[in-house]
């Protein structure tokens, strides 16, 4: 079945304790006669020290809404970090 899938994964703060990255997914699923496409974006945090992890999803959208351009969802994408984290 072809499938299509870009998975793209950026850092955007990182200290002692902490490591805050984005991870979005884009794939289309083209044997139908109708593409279906899909993207996904999540933040995650990672507590070095305590070994936890925090998912929060930022978009999950399919082929009905997908006209928009989610390629700058996070504020501070194309900035190098959201400027809440560099605080």
């Amino acid at each position: 079945m072809p499938l299509k899938s870009t998975v793209d994964l950026k850092i955007l703060y990182q200290d002692k304790k902490i490591v805050a990255f984005r991870i979005r997914e884009f794939s289309e699923l083209d044997y139908v006669k109708r593409p279906y496409k899909k993207f996904i974006s999540n933040f995650f945090i990672y507590n070095k020290l305590s070994n936890l992890v925090i998912e929060a999803p930022v978009v999950n959208s399919s082929s009905s809404n997908l006209e928009s351009d989610y390629g700058s969802i996070l504020a501070g994408d194309n900035r190098g970090g959201p400027t809440c984290l560099n605080n």
